[in-house]
């Protein structure tokens, strides 16, 4: 399946709000992200060390502790073992290389947008949420490929036939509303957007995604970004990945 980069948004780049996403210093954001989040607030499913084979990928924090070690505290907690906790759980990975990123560009034909690149080069995935992750690079795919089964459920479940083409969901609802960002966006999204978008995050039990939007394509590089929640047949849509990462932070930071 080839992915047409921005096709949908170049005919409207003149009548949308052409304000620049928000920078992000990754290198002053995660490690503070990690020290905002308590312990105890990341208690999953035990099977999160096995579901998404982390602990050789993640990086030790300030005290020396590897998430590895604290999913197996995790673990022991479920089963009864007696394990002193350390107060904040480190949500970083180890950075991802260049070469590491252009291989799944090249393995999707596709260039990854700027905010998405900088922060795999700081950490190669992160712990959202509890039981929710950005993935390491080498997960990231296409919807459709990630997961056949899922995608064919959100596809019955929240697929409206009236809401094709971004033409369409422009019959109800203005271009500059909609992608105005900063003011709640409209959380429709063309159908013909889902097969194309990549996923570059997910909860445990799969409810949750993270999913970049390659055929919304800012002049700046940036793709729409999207916390899609199939449950609620909701997708909350965000000017960039960076803005995404922000917004997630703030729930801990408040």
């Amino acid at each position: 399946m080839s992915i047409k980069i921005g096709t949908d948004i170049i005919n409207y780049i003149g009548e949308i709000p052409r304000k620049a996403a928000h920078p992000v210093d990754w290198a002053t954001l995660l490690p503070k992200w990690s020290t905002t989040v308590p312990w105890e607030e990341y208690i999953c499913d035990k099977r999160i060390v096995s579901r998404w084979e982390i602990g050789e990928n993640l990086a030790s924090s300030e005290n020396g502790i590897h998430i590895q070690d604290v999913q197996v505290q995790t673990i022991q907690a479920f089963t009864g073992g007696a394990i002193p906790k350390p107060e904040f759980i480190n949500l970083q990975f180890y950075p991802a290389s260049e070469h590491n990123i252009q291989q799944a560009e090249h393995r999707l034909n596709l260039t990854f947008p700027p905010s998405y690149r900088d922060f795999l080069k700081h950490s190669n995935g992160w712990l959202v949420q509890p039981c929710e992750i950005i993935l390491p690079i080498h997960q990231v795919n296409l919807f459709p490929k990630h997961d056949p089964e899922q995608f064919e459920i959100i596809i019955t479940h929240m697929d409206d036939p009236d809401y094709e083409t971004l033409e369409d969901v422009f019959n109800i609802i203005p271009k500059r509303h909609y992608f105005d960002y900063d003011n709640h966006p409209p959380p429709l999204v063309p159908n013909s957007h889902l097969s194309t978008a990549i996923i570059i995050g997910e909860s445990e039990d799969r409810v949750v995604w993270y999913a970049l939007n390659p055929q919304v394509v800012f002049e700046d590089g940036e793709w729409e970004a999207w916390a899609v929640y199939s449950g609620d047949g909701e997708y909350v849509r965000y000017r960039s990945f960076g803005e995404m990462m922000l917004q997630q932070y703030k729930v801990f930071d408040n």
